[in-house]
């Protein structure tokens, strides 16, 4: 599956911490991308500055939802 195919999703901010440097950081988010059948769902932590002690991370799901239902308040 080539990449391109990636690249057209459009991601939908669900939840997001970006707090200002004095108090972390991290750049923290939770987005969505419409897919047939569902939603892929990501959830990442990144650090900003690489600094020791602080990790980084990615994780992605698929939650079913066949009529695209789920809505955002």
């Amino acid at each position: 599956m080539s990449s391109q195919k990636f690249s057209k999703l459009k991601w939908e901010i669900i939840e997001q911490d970006s707090k200002p440097i004095a108090v972390s950081y991290h750049k923290d988010y939770i987005r969505r991308a419409k897919i047939f059948g569902g939603w892929l769902v990501e959830s990442a932590v990144k650090d900003e500055y690489k600094r020791e002690g602080i990790g980084e991370g990615l994780g992605i799901t698929f939650v079913p939802d066949p009529k695209h239902e789920w809505t955002l308040e």
